[in-house]
């Protein structure tokens, strides 16, 4: 059956390590829109953080963002759904690990928010024009309670196995939340919520079925892609564990991957 939507992460899956998306990964996406596939980028990120080669990109109608708390039609700039943690337990959360070596951020309506004027200037310096319409912020806790508002995700970035252990004890017994690892942070956001939940509404409300749904990822937080997707690729420098279930695996992100994608869709 004919492939009719791409799911497809950002950040190490078509951006390469240098936070970038090479102009063959764009071609290769232009070249499947014109076979007649959606593309859905279902990214961690904020939606203001969108990387900025997309931002003119023609055929882009939907983008899932913050791991799922979101979808929004980026045309008619409304949001088809939302998920997010409420402010309660943002507060509750937030001052459990203030003593914490953290650094932390937080996604509410679709911007990005940074503690510090430091870490505000290292992100920018990384993420460059991705990043430039990142807030930063004096103080988390403090912001929070001032806006008094549901926020999409938090990340808290750490600098240890130790601090990271520490946090996974604590989200242990926080059940109305769910996270995700990477090497040096972690996502945070409301029970339920994920890529795969958002994809699956997403395609209900299009009334595609999960065989014509295709998903390209690299990360922990695109394993619920898998689930929902009848076609699953994962990047050459995926983790192990998404390796395992996908059908096939690309080449890594620094070597346009995506591109090798093409041709799974034609056997399709």
């Amino acid at each position: 059956m004919m492939i009719k939507l791409l799911a497809i992460d950002l950040d190490h899956t078509c951006l390469n390590d240098h936070h970038r998306i090479s102009q063959e990964t764009l071609d290769a996406l232009n070249q499947l829109h014109q076979e007649g596939v959606m593309i859905v980028p279902t990214t961690g990120r904020a939606l203001s953080c969108l990387p900025h080669d997309l931002n003119n990109i023609p055929f882009l109608t939907y983008v899932i963002s913050s791991n799922g708390a979101r979808i929004t039609n980026v045309k008619s700039h409304e949001d088809l759904y939302r998920s997010e943690i409420k402010y309660e337990d943002v507060v509750s959360f937030l001052s459990k690990c203030q003593s914490y070596q953290v650094k932390k951020t937080l996604h509410l309506n679709h911007q990005y928010y940074i503690e510090g004027n430091m870490f505000y200037h290292i992100g920018r310096l990384i993420y460059g024009k991705d990043a430039k319409k990142a807030i930063a912020i004096k103080n988390m806790n403090t912001f929070i309670k001032e806006t008094k508002k549901d926020v999409e995700e938090i990340q808290l970035f750490y600098f240890n196995q130790k601090t990271r252990n520490k946090l996974k004890t604590l989200l242990n017994d926080e059940p109305q939340l769910s996270s995700s690892y990477s090497d040096y942070y972690v996502e945070i956001y409301s029970k339920g919520t994920s890529k795969g939940n958002a994809l699956k509404i997403l395609a209900k409300e299009l009334h595609i079925k999960k065989e014509e749904i295709a998903c390209i990822g690299d990360g922990e937080n695109d394993m619920s892609m898998f689930n929902v997707s009848g076609l699953r690729l994962a990047m050459g420098n995926a983790v192990d564990e998404l390796k395992a279930k996908a059908d096939f695996i690309l080449p890594t992100n620094n070597q346009n991957g995506i591109c090798e994608a093409l041709k799974y869709f034609r056997d399709e």
